[in-house]
């Protein structure tokens, strides 16, 4: 044989989670519509804020601005989780 290491690939062009993330976030720039349930509009939100801004900050909106509040909800619920796990988080809601 030739020598040298054996070498591993497990896709011919592995793509980044970065990469990833983006054609994640053009396809449900392109799946979403008006009857996107809310709840899984929120889902994405709270994934893509959480992934591009950490743990959520400031204060809550009030309930009078009820849709603002629940994305802030939405993206408190992913309090802690790190970026790679809002991203994974983010492709498997819009790969459903």
């Amino acid at each position: 044989s030739g020598g040298g290491y054996p070498v591993k690939l497990e896709e011919p062009f592995p793509v980044s989670l970065d990469e990833s993330f983006k054609q994640a976030q053009q396809a449900a720039v392109e799946r979403l519509s008006h009857d996107t349930p809310n709840d899984v509009k929120l889902l994405l939100y709270g994934y893509y804020r959480q992934a591009k801004e950490g743990d959520v900050t400031g204060k809550q909106p009030s309930n009078s601005d009820r849709w603002e509040r629940q994305k802030h909800d939405a993206w408190l619920k992913c309090w802690g989780l790190s970026r790679k796990e809002a991203i994974e988080g983010y492709i498997h809601i819009v790969s459903m």
